[in-house]
């Protein structure tokens, strides 16, 4: 499988600081949406995280379905999500 277009979106705890100002003006980017599944990821797995959008998370993202939702995206190669070090990694995966 080739991944190609990945777009991430770096945050400190417990501040969710943007640490990637190229992203930062990207309109395509619901900050909403990513600060969101951010809290909730963050909250279930108490680590720094690098998470990357996808607009159809935005009607799923509620702290108790996280983790299905998580997983389904993972299931159906959306993301993919690997761990370096204190750091959670969730990067979107575009055709």
């Amino acid at each position: 499988m080739i991944f190609m277009n990945k777009r991430k979106i770096f945050y400190e705890t417990p501040e969710i600081n943007i640490i990637n100002e190229p992203f930062y003006n990207d309109k395509n980017i619901d900050w909403n949406e990513k600060l969101l599944l951010t809290y909730c990821y963050q909250k279930r797995n108490k680590h720094n995280i690098i998470y990357t959008n996808r607009k159809e998370l935005k009607e799923l993202l509620t702290i108790d379905k996280i983790d299905k939702v998580l997983d389904k995206l993972v299931e159906e190669n959306y993301i993919m999500i690997y761990k370096t070090s204190n750091q959670i990694h969730i990067e979107l995966i575009t055709e």
